[in-house]
C-alpha cells in the first residue's frame, strides 16, 4: 500500500478553522480519498463489512412500511374471524426484521468506529510530526496552546468522517434508494404526489444543516481559542502572577467563551426552526397523502366494479339488484358488507356498483380474482417507504459533505 505523504499543510487543512500563520495561506480541505490513504488492508475489510451492514441497516425500514401495510390490510377481516393467526404471522416477521436491523447496526457501528480509530491514530502521529517539522518562526504566530487543542479537537472530526458518518452514508442512501423502489412498485401515482413535497423537506433541512454546520465550526474555533488561553495561563502562572494580568487573562478568557455563547445561540435558534419546519411539512404531506390515497382507493374500486360487474347469484340476489337499492331487515343476516354488521333497524343504500361488490359473497369488483385493487394498506406502505426515503436523502447530505 502507498505511504501517505506528509503534507504539513493539507494535515493542518483537514481541521475546522485550522490554525495558520497571520497572513498564511489557508490550504484547501483535503477530499475523503486522501484521508483513506492511511488505511491498511485491515481497515478496509472492517469498513467493507461496515458499509454491508449499513445497507442492511438501510433496507430495515422500508421492509417495515411493507410489513406495515400488509399488517393494516390483514386486520380488517369480516366479523366472527379471528385475527389471531395474522397478528402471530406478522410478530414473527417483525422480529426477523428487528435482528436484521440489530444485526445491521451492529456490524456497521463496530468496523466503522475500529477502523477510524486506527486511521485517526496515524493522523494524530502525522498531524504532530508536521507541526514539530515547522520552522520557528512559525511558532511565534502560532500559539502552542491552540496547537495542542486543535489536535485533540480536530481529529475527533475526522475521526467521526470516517467513522459515524461514513457508516450513516451507506445506511442512508440504502433506505433512500429501497424506500422509493417500494413506492414506485406499489403505487406510482401515490409516490409521484408524495414526491412533490420532498423539494420543501430537502430545502428546509439544508437550510439547517447548512446554518448549524457554520455554526459548529466557528464555535470549534471559539472553543479553541478561549482554550489556548487557559492552557497558557496555567502553564506560565508564574508569570501571569508577576505582570498581575490575571483579571486581563480572566476577561480574554470570558470573551472567548460569550462568542461561543452567541454562535451556540444562533444554532440551537436554526435548529429549532429547521424541525419546526420539517416537521410542519412533514404533516401536511400526512394530510396530502393519505387524502390522495382514499381517491385512489375509490377509483380503484369503482374500476374493478366495471371490469368484474355484479352476475347473476341466485343465492344471494342482491347481487344483481338495480341501482340504487336499500338493503334492510332480513337482509340484513345474509350479507357482510364492506366486513360490517347492520341491526335489523337500519338500512344500507347501494348507490353505485362498488357498493355491491363491498359484499364478499357476491364475488365481483376488488373480491373477484385478476382484479388489481389499491388497499389501504398499499397506501401506507407507499407513505412510509417514500418518506423514509426523503428523510434518508436528508440525513445523507451532511455525510456527503
Amino acid at each position: 500500500m502507498e505511504k501517505p505523504s506528509v503534507l504539513d499543510e493539507k494535515v493542518l487543512a483537514v481541521e475546522v478553522n485550522a490554525v495558520t500563520p497571520e497572513g498564511a495561506e489557508v490550504a484547501k480541505p483535503v477530499s475523503i480519498s486522501q484521508l483513506l490513504k492511511f488505511a491498511e488492508k485491515e481497515d478496509w475489510i472492517l469498513m467493507t463489512l461496515g458499509a454491508l451492514g449499513g445497507i442492511m441497516s438501510g433496507v430495515t425500514l422500508p421492509l417495515f412500511s411493507i410489513l406495515l401495510g400488509g399488517l393494516y390490510d390483514d386486520f380488517i377481516v369480516p366479523v366472527g374471524v379471528s385475527v389471531l393467526p395474522a397478528g402471530e404471522k406478522y410478530a414473527k416477521l417483525f422480529a426477523l426484521v428487528a435482528i436484521a436491523a440489530f444485526i445491521g447496526g451492529f456490524a456497521q457501528m463496530a468496523c466503522f468506529t475500529i477502523a477510524s480509530e486506527r486511521m485517526t491514530l496515524k493522523i494524530r502521529r502525522v498531524y504532530l510530526d508536521a507541526i514539530l517539522k515547522q520552522d520557528i518562526s512559525w511558532f511565534d504566530t502560532c500559539k502552542s496552546g491552540e496547537l495542542t487543542s486543535k489536535i485533540a479537537e480536530n481529529t475527533v472530526i475526522i475521526r467521526e468522517g470516517l467513522g459515524e458518518k461514513l457508516g450513516n452514508l451507506f445506511q442512508f442512501m440504502s433506505m433512500f434508494v429501497t424506500g422509493f423502489i417500494v413506492g414506485f412498485v406499489y403505487n406510482w401515482k401515490l409516490t409521484l404526489v408524495i414526491c412533490s413535497v420532498a423539494p420543501l423537506l430537502a430545502i428546509g433541512g439544508g437550510m439547517m444543516m447548512k446554518v448549524m454546520e457554520d455554526a459548529t465550526s466557528k464555535g470549534l474555533g471559539a472553543y479553541a481559542a478561549a482554550g489556548g488561553i487557559a492552557e497558557e495561563a496555567i502553564s506560565m502562572i508564574r508569570t501571569v502572577v508577576a505582570y498581575g494580568i490575571e483579571k486581563r487573562t480572566a476577561d480574554r478568557y470570558k470573551h472567548e467563551l460569550a462568542v461561543a455563547e452567541e454562535i451556540g445561540i444562533k444554532k440551537a435558534k436554526a435548529q429549532g426552526l429547521g424541525m419546526g419546519f420539517t416537521f410542519g411539512v412533514y404533516f401536511m404531506c400526512y394530510a396530502l397523502a393519505f387524502w390522495y390515497g382514499s381517491i385512489l382507493v375509490k377509483d380503484s374500486q369503482n374500476d374493478a366494479a366495471s371490469s368484474f360487474p355484479p352476475q347473476s347469484n341466485v343465492a344471494f340476489p342482491l347481487c344483481t339488484a338495480d341501482l340504487p337499492f336499500i338493503m334492510t331487515g332480513a337482509d340484513m343476516n345474509s350479507y357482510v358488507c364492506g366486513f360490517q354488521t347492520y341491526s335489523n333497524d337500519s338500512s344500507y343504500e347501494f348507490t353505485q356498483p362498488a357498493d355491491i361488490c363491498s359484499c364478499t359473497q357476491c364475488d365481483c369488483g376488488c373480491y373477484t380474482t385478476g382484479s388489481n385493487c389499491v388497499q389501504g394498506g398499499d397506501v401506507t406502505a407507499v407513505f412510509f417507504a417514500v418518506i423514509m426515503g426523503a428523510f434518508a436523502l436528508g440525513q445523507a447530505s451532511p455525510s456527503i459533505r
